[in-house]
C-alpha cells in the first residue's frame, strides 16, 4: 500500500486522521459493498476536519500512479459520504448508508457555465463527516466526441441524492443533469487549482499546497 498523502494543515487543526477514498471511473460505490470483510480498493489519506474537496483532488492529482485521467483538465469528480447506520441492534448485521456530498470539475471557475461545476471549497466538516466513514468518488472524463464536461447525472447505476440527512443532490436539484456548456479556459476563481489559460485537455502543472482551509 502506497504511504498516504497528507493535505495542509492549518495551526489551528487537531491531529490528522486517515480517510479512505474509494475511486471509480464512471459510478458511485454501493453502501451495499461495505458489508463484506473485504473492502473495495481505496486510497488512504490523511486528512483533517477543514480538508475541502479540492484539497482531497489535489492529492489524487498529486498521487504516482494518479488514478485521475490524464490530462484531467475537464475532468467531473462526485463524491458520496458512506457511513454505518448506528440504529442497527447488536445482532443485526452491518448496514450502510450514503449521502452525496458534491462535485467539482477540475479547472473551471467561478464564472463557468457549467452547471454543478464546484463544491471544491466544502469541508469534510461541512459534509459531517467523522472518522471511520468513507468516502466514494466517481470519476467522470470529458465527452470523448465533444469534449463537453460531463454532468454529474451521468453516473451510471446508482441514484444520486440517496441516504437519510438528505443529499446534496436534493438541495442542488435544478443544477444537476444540465452541466453542458462551454469549458471555461480562464482563472480558476480561487478553488485550489493552478491559475493560467485553462483548455480543456491540458495537463495540470505543478502546483505548491495552499492552506487547506475553504470557506466554512
Amino acid at each position: 500500500m502506497s504511504t498516504p498523502s497528507r493535505s495542509p494543515s492549518p495551526p489551528s487543526d487537531p491531529t490528522p486522521s486517515l480517510l479512505k477514498l474509494f475511486i471509480r471511473t464512471g459510478s458511485l460505490h454501493s453502501p451495499s459493498e461495505f458489508t463484506t470483510p473485504h473492502l473495495p480498493p481505496h486510497i488512504p489519506l490523511y486528512t483533517y476536519p477543514s480538508t475541502t474537496l479540492s484539497d482531497l483532488t489535489l492529492q489524487l492529482a498529486s498521487i504516482a500512479p494518479s488514478p485521475l485521467p490524464s490530462p484531467c483538465v475537464g475532468t467531473r469528480l462526485v463524491f458520496r459520504l458512506i457511513f454505518s447506520d448506528t440504529g442497527r441492534g447488536p445482532n443485526q448485521s452491518p448496514r450502510y448508508i450514503s449521502k452525496d456530498i458534491g462535485t467539482l470539475v477540475i479547472g473551471a471557475s467561478e464564472e463557468s457555465d457549467i452547471d454543478g461545476y464546484g463544491d471544491g471549497g466544502k469541508t469534510l466538516d461541512e459534509a459531517r463527516y467523522i472518522v471511520g466513514d468513507y468516502v466514494s468518488c466517481a470519476v467522470l472524463p470529458p465527452n470523448e466526441v465533444t469534449g463537453e464536461v460531463v454532468p454529474a447525472s451521468a453516473i451510471r447505476g446508482g441514484r444520486l441524492g440517496g441516504g437519510r440527512g438528505g443529499g446534496f443532490a436534493d438541495e442542488r436539484r435544478d443544477s444537476w443533469g444540465r452541466g453542458r456548456g462551454e469549458f471555461d479556459r480562464g482563472r480558476h476563481g480561487g478553488r485550489g487549482f493552478p491559475e493560467g489559460e485553462w483548455r480543456r485537455g491540458d495537463r495540470l502543472p505543478e502546483v505548491e499546497s495552499g492552506s487547506g482551509r475553504g470557506p466554512r
